[in-house]
């Protein structure tokens, strides 16, 4: 627990999440020392945003997502990060097709000073 104790030099979100249909991503968070909240969408067909309740600054995020699908072939892969969302994809790693299932999920978005 040493990393406990020794201070980071950015603040964090960090959550699990699951998506089925046409809904929203439903995130469960696990820690957010940011002093934000953030808003989890569908953008469309396999296409989902993170939005936090003010903008980030230009240049002072790190962010990174993983998961996986209904299938061993269906991946989430990261697409952008700017100051007023971070957008993520569901593609099915065979045909390139955009699904709307994401089994398991995680991400952790870094602010910086």
């Amino acid at each position: 627990q040493v990393s406990s104790l020794v201070a980071q030099p950015y603040t964090s979100y960090v959550a699990n999440f699951s998506q089925s249909g046409t809904a929203a991503p439903v995130a469960v968070e696990l820690q957010n020392t940011t002093g934000l909240s953030f808003t989890w969408s569908r953008n469309g067909t396999g296409v989902y945003d993170i939005t936090p309740s003010s903008p980030y600054k230009s240049g002072k995020v790190w962010w990174m997502i993983a998961g996986r699908g209904g299938t061993s072939d269906l991946q989430v892969f990261g697409k952008y990060v700017g100051t007023t969302y971070s957008r993520f994809l569901n593609i099915d790693t065979t045909t390139g097709v955009a699904e709307d299932v994401i089994n398991e999920g995680h991400v952790e978005i870094r602010i910086y000073p």
